[in-house]
Protein backbone atom coordinates (compact mmCIF):
# COMPACT_ATOMS: atom_id res chain seq x y z
CA UNK A 1 0.00 0.00 0.00
CA UNK A 2 1.34 3.42 -0.89
CA UNK A 3 0.20 6.97 -0.13
CA UNK A 4 1.59 10.46 -0.53
CA UNK A 5 1.20 11.63 3.09
CA UNK A 6 0.86 9.70 6.35
CA UNK A 7 -0.22 11.34 9.61
CA UNK A 8 0.89 9.67 12.84
CA UNK A 9 -1.27 10.74 15.77
CA UNK A 10 -4.90 9.86 16.40
CA UNK A 11 -5.70 12.89 18.55
CA UNK A 12 -7.61 16.01 17.53
CA UNK A 13 -4.58 17.52 15.76
CA UNK A 14 -4.16 14.40 13.63
CA UNK A 15 -7.88 14.20 12.88
CA UNK A 16 -8.13 17.83 11.77
CA UNK A 17 -4.91 17.59 9.78
CA UNK A 18 -6.28 14.52 8.01
CA UNK A 19 -9.54 16.26 7.16
CA UNK A 20 -7.80 19.42 5.92
CA UNK A 21 -5.43 17.51 3.62
CA UNK A 22 -8.14 15.15 2.37
CA UNK A 23 -10.32 18.11 1.40
CA UNK A 24 -7.30 19.69 -0.31
CA UNK A 25 -6.95 16.70 -2.63
CA UNK A 26 -3.96 15.10 -0.90
CA UNK A 27 -3.67 11.30 -0.88
CA UNK A 28 -3.44 10.93 2.90
CA UNK A 29 -3.75 8.16 5.49
CA UNK A 30 -4.21 8.71 9.23
CA UNK A 31 -2.86 6.20 11.74
CA UNK A 32 -2.78 6.33 15.52
CA UNK A 33 0.27 6.67 17.69
CA UNK A 34 2.39 3.81 19.02
CA UNK A 35 -0.04 3.26 21.89
CA UNK A 36 -3.70 4.22 21.72
CA UNK A 37 -5.43 6.52 19.28
CA UNK A 38 -6.83 9.14 21.61
CA UNK A 39 -9.94 9.88 19.57
CA UNK A 40 -11.12 6.28 19.80
CA UNK A 41 -14.18 5.85 22.02
CA UNK A 42 -13.81 5.19 25.73
CA UNK A 43 -16.40 2.87 27.23
CA UNK A 44 -18.67 4.76 29.62
CA UNK A 45 -21.54 3.27 31.64
CA UNK A 46 -23.94 4.58 28.99
CA UNK A 47 -22.00 3.53 25.91
CA UNK A 48 -18.95 4.84 24.00
CA UNK A 49 -17.79 8.41 24.56
CA UNK A 50 -14.96 10.28 22.86
CA UNK A 51 -12.84 12.83 24.72
CA UNK A 52 -11.58 15.72 22.61
CA UNK A 53 -10.49 19.26 23.48
CA UNK A 54 -13.20 21.87 23.37
CA UNK A 55 -12.70 24.63 20.84
CA UNK A 56 -12.20 28.21 22.05
CA UNK A 57 -15.41 30.16 22.56
CA UNK A 58 -14.16 32.88 20.21
CA UNK A 59 -14.32 32.31 16.43
CA UNK A 60 -11.18 30.67 15.08
CA UNK A 61 -10.87 31.18 11.31
CA UNK A 62 -7.61 29.23 11.23
CA UNK A 63 -9.33 25.91 11.93
CA UNK A 64 -9.51 23.55 8.95
CA UNK A 65 -12.46 24.07 6.58
CA UNK A 66 -15.89 22.87 7.71
CA UNK A 67 -14.91 22.57 11.36
CA UNK A 68 -18.28 22.82 13.12
CA UNK A 69 -18.92 25.63 15.56
CA UNK A 70 -19.55 24.32 19.04
CA UNK A 71 -22.19 25.69 21.37
CA UNK A 72 -21.10 27.79 24.34
CA UNK A 73 -20.19 25.98 27.54
CA UNK A 74 -22.06 26.64 30.74
CA UNK A 75 -19.16 27.11 33.15
CA UNK A 76 -19.42 27.44 36.90
CA UNK A 77 -17.14 27.02 39.90
CA UNK A 78 -17.84 25.39 43.23
CA UNK A 79 -16.01 25.48 46.54
CA UNK A 80 -13.60 27.90 48.16
CA UNK A 81 -10.06 28.48 46.81
CA UNK A 82 -8.98 30.25 50.02
CA UNK A 83 -6.66 27.35 50.90
CA UNK A 84 -4.16 28.57 48.30
CA UNK A 85 -3.39 31.58 50.52
CA UNK A 86 -2.06 29.24 53.19
CA UNK A 87 0.27 27.38 50.81
CA UNK A 88 3.94 28.36 50.33
CA UNK A 89 4.33 29.85 46.85
CA UNK A 90 7.65 30.33 45.05
CA UNK A 91 8.48 33.52 43.19
CA UNK A 92 7.94 33.23 39.41
CA UNK A 93 5.87 30.06 39.80
CA UNK A 94 2.65 29.68 37.83
CA UNK A 95 0.56 30.11 40.98
CA UNK A 96 2.45 33.26 42.00
CA UNK A 97 1.64 34.67 38.57
CA UNK A 98 -2.05 33.82 38.99
CA UNK A 99 -2.49 34.95 42.61
CA UNK A 100 -4.49 38.07 41.59
CA UNK A 101 -7.08 35.59 40.30
CA UNK A 102 -7.31 33.25 43.27
CA UNK A 103 -9.70 30.88 41.47
CA UNK A 104 -7.21 30.43 38.63
CA UNK A 105 -4.38 29.84 41.09
CA UNK A 106 -6.34 27.11 42.84
CA UNK A 107 -7.21 25.49 39.51
CA UNK A 108 -3.54 25.53 38.47
CA UNK A 109 -2.57 23.53 41.56
CA UNK A 110 -5.42 21.07 41.12
CA UNK A 111 -4.59 20.62 37.42
CA UNK A 112 -0.78 20.38 37.59
CA UNK A 113 -0.28 19.27 41.18
CA UNK A 114 1.95 20.88 43.78
CA UNK A 115 4.68 21.60 41.22
CA UNK A 116 2.54 24.58 40.17
CA UNK A 117 3.39 26.16 43.55
CA UNK A 118 7.13 26.02 42.93
CA UNK A 119 8.09 25.20 39.33
CA UNK A 120 8.16 27.89 36.64
CA UNK A 121 6.03 25.73 34.27
CA UNK A 122 7.15 28.06 31.51
CA UNK A 123 4.96 26.63 28.75
CA UNK A 124 1.81 27.11 30.80
CA UNK A 125 2.89 30.56 31.98
CA UNK A 126 3.42 31.68 28.39
CA UNK A 127 0.02 30.34 27.36
CA UNK A 128 -1.65 32.20 30.22
CA UNK A 129 0.12 35.44 29.31
CA UNK A 130 -0.71 35.06 25.64
CA UNK A 131 -4.30 33.95 25.73
CA UNK A 132 -6.03 34.13 29.08
CA UNK A 133 -4.92 37.03 31.27
CA UNK A 134 -7.65 39.65 31.11
CA UNK A 135 -9.63 37.62 28.55
CA UNK A 136 -11.90 35.38 30.62
CA UNK A 137 -14.25 34.63 27.71
CA UNK A 138 -11.52 32.86 25.76
CA UNK A 139 -11.27 29.22 26.79
CA UNK A 140 -9.71 26.14 25.30
CA UNK A 141 -8.41 22.81 26.47
CA UNK A 142 -11.53 21.67 28.25
CA UNK A 143 -13.04 18.29 27.52
CA UNK A 144 -15.96 17.51 25.27
CA UNK A 145 -18.13 14.47 24.90
CA UNK A 146 -19.81 12.19 22.38
CA UNK A 147 -17.84 13.58 19.42
CA UNK A 148 -20.64 15.38 17.53
CA UNK A 149 -17.91 17.43 15.85
CA UNK A 150 -15.75 14.46 14.87
CA UNK A 151 -18.52 12.12 13.75
CA UNK A 152 -18.25 12.90 10.00
CA UNK A 153 -14.48 12.42 10.11
CA UNK A 154 -14.78 9.15 12.00
CA UNK A 155 -17.21 7.90 9.36
CA UNK A 156 -14.67 8.72 6.66
CA UNK A 157 -11.96 6.87 8.58
CA UNK A 158 -14.21 3.86 9.06
CA UNK A 159 -14.83 3.72 5.32
CA UNK A 160 -11.08 3.68 4.76
CA UNK A 161 -10.34 0.71 6.96
CA UNK A 162 -12.21 0.54 10.23
CA UNK A 163 -10.99 3.53 12.19
CA UNK A 164 -7.59 4.61 13.41
CA UNK A 165 -5.00 1.84 13.59
CA UNK A 166 -1.95 2.14 15.84
CA UNK A 167 1.60 1.98 14.50
CA UNK A 168 3.44 -1.30 15.11
CA UNK A 169 6.82 -0.46 13.56
CA UNK A 170 8.17 2.53 11.71
CA UNK A 171 11.30 2.85 9.60
CA UNK A 172 11.59 6.59 8.84
CA UNK A 173 14.74 6.12 6.74
CA UNK A 174 12.90 3.81 4.31
CA UNK A 175 9.63 5.77 4.71
CA UNK A 176 7.78 2.62 5.68
CA UNK A 177 5.15 1.84 8.34
CA UNK A 178 3.71 -1.42 9.62
CA UNK A 179 0.34 -1.23 11.36
CA UNK A 180 -0.93 -3.12 14.40
CA UNK A 181 -3.37 -5.95 13.81
CA UNK A 182 -2.50 -6.28 10.15
CA UNK A 183 0.29 -7.40 7.85
CA UNK A 184 -0.07 -4.24 5.76
CA UNK A 185 3.06 -2.29 4.88
CA UNK A 186 2.45 1.37 4.18
CA UNK A 187 4.93 3.33 2.06
CA UNK A 188 4.73 7.11 1.94
CA UNK A 189 6.48 10.19 0.56
CA UNK A 190 5.89 12.59 3.46
CA UNK A 191 4.88 12.14 7.07
CA UNK A 192 3.14 14.48 9.52
CA UNK A 193 4.08 13.61 13.09
CA UNK A 194 1.48 14.71 15.65
CA UNK A 195 2.35 12.51 18.59
CA UNK A 196 4.92 11.94 21.34
CA UNK A 197 8.28 13.66 20.55
CA UNK A 198 10.16 11.08 22.61
CA UNK A 199 9.14 8.24 20.31
CA UNK A 200 9.95 10.38 17.28
CA UNK A 201 13.43 11.07 18.67
CA UNK A 202 14.05 7.35 19.15
CA UNK A 203 12.75 6.42 15.69
CA UNK A 204 14.93 8.84 13.75
CA UNK A 205 18.01 8.30 15.92
CA UNK A 206 18.36 11.89 17.13
CA UNK A 207 18.69 12.04 20.90
CA UNK A 208 17.26 15.26 22.32
CA UNK A 209 16.22 16.55 25.72
CA UNK A 210 12.47 15.91 25.96
CA UNK A 211 10.58 18.56 27.96
CA UNK A 212 8.53 17.51 30.95
CA UNK A 213 4.83 16.95 30.43
CA UNK A 214 2.06 16.61 33.01
CA UNK A 215 -0.48 13.77 33.01
CA UNK A 216 -4.26 13.96 33.10
CA UNK A 217 -6.61 11.31 34.48
CA UNK A 218 -10.25 11.00 33.39
CA UNK A 219 -13.13 8.87 34.64
CA UNK A 220 -16.62 8.49 33.19
CA UNK A 221 -19.65 8.03 35.42
CA UNK A 222 -23.37 7.62 34.85
CA UNK A 223 -26.38 8.86 36.77
CA UNK A 224 -30.07 8.08 36.65
CA UNK A 225 -30.81 11.78 37.10
CA UNK A 226 -31.23 14.11 34.13
CA UNK A 227 -28.36 16.61 33.96
CA UNK A 228 -27.79 19.81 31.98
CA UNK A 229 -25.70 18.82 28.96
CA UNK A 230 -22.56 20.82 28.15
CA UNK A 231 -22.13 22.13 31.68
CA UNK A 232 -18.58 22.35 33.02
CA UNK A 233 -18.09 22.59 36.78
CA UNK A 234 -14.77 23.33 38.51
CA UNK A 235 -14.28 22.05 42.05
CA UNK A 236 -12.00 24.53 43.84
CA UNK A 237 -11.94 22.78 47.22
CA UNK A 238 -8.56 21.42 48.30
CA UNK A 239 -9.65 17.99 49.55
CA UNK A 240 -11.75 16.92 46.58
CA UNK A 241 -10.39 14.38 44.07
CA UNK A 242 -12.27 16.23 41.30
CA UNK A 243 -10.61 19.01 39.29
CA UNK A 244 -13.47 19.55 36.83
CA UNK A 245 -16.55 17.67 35.68
CA UNK A 246 -18.10 17.89 32.24
CA UNK A 247 -21.69 16.81 31.58
CA UNK A 248 -21.24 15.02 28.26
CA UNK A 249 -24.85 13.88 27.95
CA UNK A 250 -27.95 13.93 30.09
CA UNK A 251 -26.75 10.88 31.99
CA UNK A 252 -22.94 10.78 31.54
CA UNK A 253 -20.32 12.86 33.36
CA UNK A 254 -16.63 12.99 32.46
CA UNK A 255 -14.36 13.83 35.38
CA UNK A 256 -10.80 15.11 35.24
CA UNK A 257 -9.18 14.11 38.49
CA UNK A 258 -7.18 16.53 40.61
CA UNK A 259 -3.41 16.03 40.69
CA UNK A 260 -3.34 17.87 44.02
CA UNK A 261 -5.60 15.37 45.76
CA UNK A 262 -4.01 14.02 48.95
CA UNK A 263 -6.51 11.31 49.82
CA UNK A 264 -6.45 7.53 49.76
CA UNK A 265 -6.10 6.33 46.15
CA UNK A 266 -8.03 3.14 46.87
CA UNK A 267 -10.99 5.16 48.14
CA UNK A 268 -10.84 7.69 45.29
CA UNK A 269 -13.71 6.25 43.16
CA UNK A 270 -16.22 6.53 45.98
CA UNK A 271 -14.91 9.97 46.91
CA UNK A 272 -15.20 11.08 43.28
CA UNK A 273 -18.81 9.95 43.28
CA UNK A 274 -19.47 11.79 46.55
CA UNK A 275 -17.84 14.99 45.28
CA UNK A 276 -19.85 14.87 42.06
CA UNK A 277 -23.02 14.35 44.05
CA UNK A 278 -22.31 17.65 45.80
CA UNK A 279 -21.27 19.43 42.59
CA UNK A 280 -24.15 18.29 40.40
CA UNK A 281 -26.85 17.44 42.90
CA UNK A 282 -27.19 13.94 41.47
CA UNK A 283 -26.29 10.45 42.64
CA UNK A 284 -23.63 8.82 40.45
CA UNK A 285 -24.45 5.16 40.09
CA UNK A 286 -22.02 3.51 37.67
CA UNK A 287 -18.35 3.93 36.82
CA UNK A 288 -16.98 3.51 33.31
CA UNK A 289 -13.46 3.34 31.95
CA UNK A 290 -10.62 5.31 33.55
CA UNK A 291 -8.32 6.93 31.01
CA UNK A 292 -4.85 8.37 31.57
CA UNK A 293 -2.97 10.67 29.19
CA UNK A 294 0.60 10.59 30.43
CA UNK A 295 1.69 13.51 28.25
CA UNK A 296 -1.42 15.67 28.31
CA UNK A 297 0.23 19.02 29.05
CA UNK A 298 3.61 20.28 27.83
CA UNK A 299 4.90 22.23 30.83
CA UNK A 300 8.45 23.01 29.68
CA UNK A 301 9.84 24.36 26.43
CA UNK A 302 12.23 22.23 24.38
CA UNK A 303 15.66 23.83 24.44
CA UNK A 304 16.73 25.54 21.22
CA UNK A 305 19.54 23.09 20.40
CA UNK A 306 17.25 20.05 20.75
CA UNK A 307 14.50 21.65 18.68
CA UNK A 308 16.94 22.57 15.89
CA UNK A 309 18.50 19.09 15.85
CA UNK A 310 15.09 17.40 15.72
CA UNK A 311 13.70 19.70 13.03
CA UNK A 312 16.82 19.31 10.85
CA UNK A 313 16.70 15.51 11.06
CA UNK A 314 12.97 15.49 10.32
CA UNK A 315 13.44 17.76 7.30
CA UNK A 316 15.90 15.32 5.73
CA UNK A 317 13.43 12.45 6.22
CA UNK A 318 10.35 14.20 4.84
CA UNK A 319 8.78 14.57 8.29
CA UNK A 320 6.84 17.60 9.51
CA UNK A 321 6.37 17.87 13.27
CA UNK A 322 2.95 19.38 13.86
CA UNK A 323 0.72 19.99 16.85
CA UNK A 324 0.98 20.87 20.50
CA UNK A 325 4.31 19.10 21.05
CA UNK A 326 5.90 20.52 17.90
CA UNK A 327 5.25 24.24 18.05
CA UNK A 328 7.91 25.06 20.64
CA UNK A 329 5.21 26.52 22.86
CA UNK A 330 2.04 25.32 24.54
CA UNK A 331 -0.64 25.98 21.92
CA UNK A 332 -4.26 25.18 21.21
CA UNK A 333 -5.67 23.83 17.95
CA UNK A 334 -6.70 27.21 16.58
CA UNK A 335 -3.16 28.57 17.07
CA UNK A 336 -1.48 25.98 14.85
CA UNK A 337 -0.27 26.93 11.37
CA UNK A 338 -2.85 25.01 9.35
CA UNK A 339 -2.06 26.96 6.18
CA UNK A 340 1.61 26.01 6.38
CA UNK A 341 0.67 22.35 6.86
CA UNK A 342 -1.46 22.42 3.71
CA UNK A 343 1.23 24.20 1.67
CA UNK A 344 3.89 21.71 2.81
CA UNK A 345 1.72 18.71 1.88
CA UNK A 346 0.92 20.12 -1.56
CA UNK A 347 4.50 21.16 -2.38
Amino acid sequence: MRTDVVIIGGGPTGIFAYELLRRSGVDVVLVGSFTDASIMPVESPCGPITLVPVFPTLPAPTYPPSTPTRQALQVRRSGSPAWIRAEPVADSSLVEMLLPDIDAAAMAVKQFGERALFDPLDQVQEKVRRAYRGRPTRRAGYIDGLSPYLAPMLEILAQRGGGVTAVRTWNPHDRLLELSGTTARLEYNKLVYASDPERLSEAIGTRVAIPRRAPAHFTTLATDARLVRNELVYDLSRDSPVFRAFVASEHVVVVQESLAYRGDAAAAPLQIADALGDLLGARLVRFGERLTYHSAYPIESMDAASKTALDDACGELGILRFGRNAAGRYVDLHELEWGELRAWALS
